[in-house]
Parts: structure tokens; C-alpha cells; sequence
């Protein structure tokens, strides 16, 4: 048996990835914020993926909502967890998350998902730094024998963040650029 995907009552094939566009919500020039929001109800019975395009092009972050076991505070056994991640090669574009701006050190992004399970709300926010890359102009280290055959910590091409537990319904980003929102169920 797949893995239920339902946005707004319909349900999306395991096979099938489906897009998801956010829109500008509110821009906070002062502060050098703008919030995308997608309020769409989105069920799943499982592990899904999702990623986050600026324009549908430049790859920002992904991750996944996936379903745990465990003990919690309101006598579930099941919750979910979010693991995101920065794309590796983010920052090396032309992104408008990298256009210097007077006062804004470093870009981030915030991840916020709203919803509920078994019946108990919960909201989750994550952030990330953003740091654009610099190509370095130096050639690899030769790994010493020890160093042969380990693999670095990129799952994907992405850098791992910091596991959460979440209740997914809706979710939105807090970001500095257009977004663009995929969600895809794992067999």
C-alpha cells in the first residue's frame, strides 16, 4: 500500500509529484522579510519529500514529513518529524537571496508548518542560514588511507539540518524570494 497524498480532498497517485505554488503574503521592507503562504489542506498517511524552487528554477532547500513512533506529551504514539535541508548548490547563482543589501547579513530561510494530528494542533518552525558559496581555488586533499571509502555527510547533494517533530496540515515559508513548492509521496 502507498503512501496517501491529499490536497484539498484529492487524492494525488503515488507515482505522480505534484506542484504546489506559494504566494507573496506580506513584505516587510524594514526588516528585509517577505512571507509566501500556501494555506492549501494537504493530507498524507506517510513519508512525503518536497523541495522549494525560487522562479521553478534555482533549487533551495528540500526535505521530508515523515511519520514516527514514540511517546508524546498527549498520549499519541505517532507524530511527524521534517528534516530540511539547504541544496548544496545553492548560493551560486544569480539568487536574490545573494544580492547584497545594507543591514542583512545573512539570509535565512523559515520553514513553518501548521496542522494537526489526531486531533492536536502543533506548529513547528525551522530555521536556516543561508551562505552563498565561494568557489575555492585549490584542488582537493588526497584522503589519507583511513579517509578512503567514507562518504561526506550530503544526503542527495544536500546538507542535513537538525530533525524536528511536526503535525502536518499546511505549511509556508518565510523567505526573501518567489518560491515554488513540490511535494511528491515515497513509495
Amino acid at each position: 500500500m502507498g503512501v496517501l497524498l491529499e490536497i484539498n480532498g484529492c487524492r494525488i497517485p503515488a507515482s505522480d509529484t505534484v506542484s504546489i505554488t506559494l504566494r507573496r503574503d506580506r513584505v516587510d521592507k524594514g526588516s528585509s522579510e517577505v512571507t509566501y503562504v500556501n494555506t492549501d489542506n494537504v493530507r498524507v498517511s506517510g513519508t512525503v519529500e518536497f523541495e522549494a524552487h525560487e522562479e521553478k528554477e534555482e533549487l533551495i532547500l528540500c526535505g521530508s514529513f515523515e511519520r514516527v513512533e514514540g511517546t508524546w506529551d498527549n498520549g499519541n504514539g505517532t507524530g511527524w518529524s521534517v528534516d530540511c535541508y539547504n541544496a548544496a548548490s545553492f548560493g551560486s547563482g544569480g539568487s536574490v537571496f545573494f544580492q547584497s543589501k545594507i543591514g542583512v547579513s545573512s539570509p535565512s530561510i523559515e520553514v513553518y508548518v501548521a496542522g494537526c494530528c489526531s486531533g492536536v494542533p502543533l506548529i513547528l518552525t525551522k530555521m536556516i542560514q543561508v551562505s552563498p558559496r565561494r568557489k575555492l581555488s585549490r584542488l582537493d586533499s588526497i584522503p589519507e588511507d583511513e579517509g578512503v571509502g567514507k562518504e561526506h555527510q550530503y544526503v542527495n547533494g544536500f546538507i542535513p539540518q537538525q530533525k524536528l517533530s511536526v503535525m502536518l496540515i499546511s505549511c509556508f515559508f518565510t523567505v526573501c524570494a518567489k518560491i515554488f513548492y513540490c511535494v511528491k509521496p515515497l513509495r
